[in-house]
């Protein structure tokens, strides 16, 4: 897998947004949204040209969107893939949420392109406090509802989860 970078800073603070906080517009290149019959339900990394990393409470059937950029409408460089394989993490409590990580394997691969890479991944782990960008769309709290956009922003090295 070769290594990749969004390569664009993000903003302070994290919002209900419909698209990226961007003045380009852009979104992250490894941005996945799963969907279940039409409708958006959980987000997901693209971590190679085969597998997809999400929440392991996101467990169903869904299709995949590579390339999303706006949730209401699609816009040109969206892949459909359909999934081969999902893997839930073994120890994953539905109860607690501990271990909440799972694969999903997709039936083709993802066609690389300046809207489709991999997450690039980091070499080592962030120490405490140090500024991380965060993506995604859903729940930015435990108390608030999901949203319809894609909320970006900065986060600390410990406690940014997924979902």
């Amino acid at each position: 897998m070769k290594n990749t970078s969004y390569g664009q800073s993000a903003r302070k603070g994290v919002g209900p947004r419909e698209k990226p906080l961007s003045a380009k517009s852009v979104s992250p290149t490894w941005q996945v949204a799963l969907f279940e019959r039409g409708r958006f339900n959980c987000g997901a990394s693209l971590i190679s040209e085969h597998w997809v990393l999400s929440a392991a409470h996101c467990q169903t059937r869904y299709e995949a969107r590579l390339g999303e950029h706006n949730l209401r409408k699609r816009d040109g460089p969206e892949q459909l893939r359909t999934l081969a394989r999902i893997i839930p993490h073994p120890l994953y409590e539905a109860h607690s949420h501990r271990h909440d990580v799972m694969l999903l394997r997709l039936t083709r691969p993802a066609r690389l392109s300046r809207q489709v890479r991999p997450v690039a991944l980091p070499t080592r782990c962030p120490q405490p406090a140090e500024a991380c960008v965060v993506s995604g769309w859903g729940l930015v709290s435990d108390h608030k509802p999901g949203t319809k956009g894609k909320p970006r922003g900065r986060g600390n090295g410990l406690g940014v989860g997924m979902g």
